[in-house]
């Protein structure tokens, strides 16, 4: 995080774009002890989850603000889409 003027605060305390994904998913789920339904994608889990424009593991942090939701499905059912990601429903 920086105040603005590009000074990073805190460098210390900063995280990496891929453990603050995993904080918002296995690790979120672990500590709800819903990790095995929940968290990350596979066999047998909930397919909650979101398809976005850039991957924000390689962008710039800058531009993860501006990273735009394309679709979001839960339980496996398309609940938004932007555009024809998802043609037909």
């Amino acid at each position: 995080m920086s105040a603005g003027d590009g000074h990073v605060l805190g460098p210390g305390e900063c995280l990496s774009a891929r453990d603050a994904l995993a904080l918002y998913t296995t690790r979120a789920a672990f500590a709800c002890h819903r990790d095995r339904e929940i968290g990350s994608l596979e066999p047998g889990k909930l397919a909650d989850f979101v398809v976005l424009d850039t991957n924000p593991l390689q962008a710039e942090p800058e531009q993860i603000p501006g990273i735009r939701i394309l679709a979001t499905v839960l339980g496996g059912t398309p609940v938004y889409q932007s555009g024809s990601i998802f043609p037909g429903l």
